[in-house]
């Protein structure tokens, strides 16, 4: 193998999380620092969502790592499959994801979101039949604030990850859009109530 094609194979694998395939957090941030850089000189809109899967830790506890590492692969083919080429996914750490969503608005991203959710309840969970995967997501916009790219990506990450939070309290598998979450009355379109998680009480 020619030197070149293994220092390419080296910087690659550096890029890539070794589990699922998908971008580590290191790739993420210099991928979405680009994509905010872009954002700043042509005004197009950028979406982030930030994934979260339910209830991971009671997999990883009763049937153990190799269990929950399947799961983890699943998911992130999931979110690999949703996408669009355009995107840009990473496993953000632990079981948590992040999509970057370029030229997309947040309602757009909505659809991503639903697409995600509906592959992802597909996914059987170990132990039990009739057992299915769920995720929570939040979804955000990068707004025209000001600062540098490194602050306007952390605070759209932050965004993100807040709607995530507002999705988990509200009862899981579903998507929170950051906007609805600073309306004291969020419109119906903007939060989307979905079943709930399709597994067994316990």
């Amino acid at each position: 193998m020619a030197m070149e094609q293994i220092i390419a194979n080296n910087e690659s694998g550096a890029r890539v999380d070794a589990l699922t395939g998908l971008l580590n957090r290191g790739a993420l941030d210099m991928s979405a620092l680009a994509l905010v850089a872009r954002w700043q000189r042509d005004g197009q809109p950028l979406s982030c969502l930030v994934i979260d899967i339910d209830h991971f830790k009671q997999v990883n506890d009763t049937f153990g790592h190799h269990a929950g590492d399947a799961v983890l692969r699943e998911v992130a083919q999931a979110l690999d499959n949703s996408r669009r080429a355009s995107d840009v996914a990473g496993r953000y750490g632990g079981e948590e994801f992040c999509i970057l969503c370029p030229h997309t608005d947040e309602h757009q991203a909505t659809a991503l979101a639903n697409r995600i959710l509906r592959k992802v309840r597909a996914i059987p969970l170990p132990g039990q039949a009739e057992c299915f995967a769920s995720v929570s997501i939040g979804v955000a916009q990068l707004r025209g604030a000001t600062g540098s790219k490194e602050l306007l990506w952390r605070t759209l990450f932050a965004d993100a990850d807040r709607a995530l939070y507002q999705a988990k309290e509200q009862g899981r598998d579903r998507y929170v859009v950051v906007s609805a979450t600073l309306d004291e009355t969020p419109a119906p379109s903007l939060v989307r109530v979905t079943s709930q998680i399709m597994t067994p009480a316990g």
